[in-house]
Formats: C-alpha cells, sequence, structure tokens
C-alpha cells in the first residue's frame, strides 16, 4: 500500500462531491458517485478508526453520499422503509452483532496461545459496522422511486460497464497489474486471478469473481433496457426507439464475451440463466423465478448445516 491509497480514500470526500455536484439531476450525480467510487477507489483496506468501522471504500462513498443529499440533494430521505415489519428486520439486522458478542465471551484457548472473547465493545463496532452496510439500501430507497429513475440507473450501469471493459480486456491479456500500479498492491492473492492458460481480470475490485460480476449486472442491465425498448417498440409506445434496442443488443453481446472471457464458471452459470429468464419469460415468470432464488438464498444456511448442500463442490466449481 502507497501514499496515493491514503489520498484517495481520505480524498474521496471532496472529489465524490464534485462529481455529484456535476449532474444537474441529483439522483444521477448519486448514482455516478457510487458508481465511480466503487470501481476505482482501492479494495481491501481501509483506515483504522477506534471503535467504529473501517473508513474503506464502501463507507467512505455512502457516507459521502448520503452528507450530499442531505445537504444539498432535494431528494426526500424518509428514516422509515416500508412498514414497520421492514424497519424491524433492519432493526434486528443492525443489532444482532451485540448478541453474537454476547454469547462469545469465553476466551479460546490454543496451547500457548490465548485468544480474548468478545466484549461488549466489539459488539458495539461490529453493530456500527453492518449499520454502515444498511446506508447503500437507504440510499437506494431515497433515490430509485419511480420506472424514469430505474432507466436513468441501469444506463449508467451499462455505460460504466462498457467503460470499464476496457481495462477488463487489457488485463486478459497482460493479467491483473492496474490495482497493484496505482495503489501499489494486490487486494488479493495473484494466484487467484491465474485461470489455465490466461488470466482473470479484476480491474479495481478485490477480485476476479467480483469483476465478473459486476460484468454480470451489466449484461442484465443491458438486456434490461432492451427488452422493454422491443416491449415498447412493438406496442408502438415509443416510436423513437427504432435503433435503440438494436444497439442495446450489441451492447449486451459485447459484455457478454467480457463475462466468457473473465473465466468465472458461478457468473457464467448465473448469466445464463438471466438471459433465459429475460429474453424468454414474461414479468410474471420473471417475479416467480426471482422469489425462489430468493428463498433459495434465505434457505441456504439452514440447508447448509444439515448437510443438504454440496458447499464444498459448489465453491470450487464457481471460482
Amino acid at each position: 500500500m502507497n501514499s496515493l491509497t491514503t489520498i484517495a480514500i481520505l480524498g474521496w470526500p471532496i472529489f465524490g462531491l464534485l462529481l455529484f455536484a456535476s449532474q444537474k439531476d441529483p439522483k444521477r450525480g448519486a448514482i455516478l458517485s457510487i458508481l465511480v467510487g466503487f470501481l476505482f477507489l482501492p479494495s481491501s483496506v481501509g483506515i483504522d478508526l477506534a471503535g467504529l468501522p473501517a473508513l474503506d471504500r464502501d463507507n467512505i462513498v455512502a457516507l459521502t453520499l448520503i452528507g450530499a443529499l442531505l445537504f444539498g440533494g432535494r431528494v426526500k430521505m424518509p428514516l422509515a422503509i416500508g412498514g414497520g415489519f421492514y424497519m424491524l428486520a433492519i432493526f434486528v439486522y443492525a443489532v444482532s452483532p451485540l448478541f453474537t458478542a454476547m454469547t462469545n465471551s469465553d476466551p479460546i484457548i490454543a496451547g500457548p496461545r490465548t485468544i480474548p472473547g468478545m466484549q461488549l465493545y466489539d459488539g458495539l463496532s461490529m453493530s456500527a459496522g453492518e449499520t454502515f452496510r444498511l446506508f447503500p439500501l437507504f440510499i437506494g430507497y431515497w433515490l430509485i422511486t419511480s420506472v424514469r429513475d430505474q432507466r436513468m440507473m441501469l444506463t449508467m450501469i451499462v455505460i460504466a460497464g462498457l467503460c470499464y471493459s476496457l481495462i477488463l480486456l487489457i488485463e486478459v491479456r497482460l493479467s491483473p497489474q492496474f490495482h497493484k500500479t496505482i495503489y501499489g498492491f494486490h487486494p488479493s492473492g495473484f494466484s487467484s486471478s491465474s485461470r489455465g492458460s490466461g488470466f482473470r481480470p479484476r480491474g479495481f475490485l478485490v477480485n476476479g469473481l467480483v469483476a465478473a460480476f459486476f460484468t454480470l449486472t451489466v449484461v442484465i442491465a443491458t438486456l434490461a433496457i432492451w427488452r422493454d425498448d422491443r416491449t415498447r417498440l412493438n406496442e408502438g409506445l415509443n416510436k423513437l426507439a427504432i435503433v435503440k434496442p438494436r444497439w442495446f443488443g450489441l451492447a449486451a453481446t459485447y459484455m457478454t464475451s467480457i463475462l466468457v472471457i473473465s473465466r468465472s464458471l458461478g457468473a457464467l452459470l448465473f448469466g445464463a440463466f438471466a438471459v433465459c429468464a429475460i429474453v424468454l419469460f414474461k414479468p410474471r415468470t420473471q417475479l416467480l423465478v426471482a422469489v425462489m432464488i430468493t428463498t433459495l438464498a434465505t434457505t441456504y444456511p439452514i440447508l447448509r448445516s444439515l448437510d443438504l448442500v454440496l458447499h464444498e463442490q459448489l465453491v470450487s466449481a464457481a471460482a
């Protein structure tokens, strides 16, 4: 890690506010700030603060954006999200680390080494960290309030992905070196970037798997816009979109090729499933599939504890 890493993290509030202010629409400025911070700030590093979560990429981007929205965003920011059930779920999620600390207070003795048990201080610190993780949820709830906002967000994700693909293409050929060159260290083991006779690109993200899933997100966003434009065109709702579906279709094809050369089987499997769902299924069927995936994700810990999931085999295959 070099001095540029510290400068990038501590200097982000100024740069992030400039990005936010560069757009007339505060929602567009907020999305731009999130994308640039996520894609280019250093990964796997943070500035430790006593009693608080580390000031890393995710936290500094969220805090800067919340400050911008509070003092100049002209965006309604209600503290309550949805009904009482949702607020209860958020509260339980935020305070659950306290119960983890309370039930793990016994020290662990391993030979000559003693690991002290968790204390209330640890629980409060972890609870603050989980609260920070909720900031993007609140930001999305405040910003994405209409179909127009959804369209704008997806379009900006597509543009960001197309620009970022140039970095990924270079790293496929020359190996993942951008993060090391700029910030002085690899955010994760370099050996994980080697796949067969080539490399998994990662850009400034933590590893190749995260980069592959970001690419998958871009593919999904592109196909969603393409499907929406085609539907509107066929129904005569948007006669000006004669060329748009074609261009978004080409962009989806290009980003799919980037996903393929990213050499991540897990992202490829998700991508194949997502392409089929977006292209072939009707909206109601897509919603049903989303509910099924959510149910599987929420029940996975129980299934794994009962040894009903081949966890090790799935992880090794997806990685």
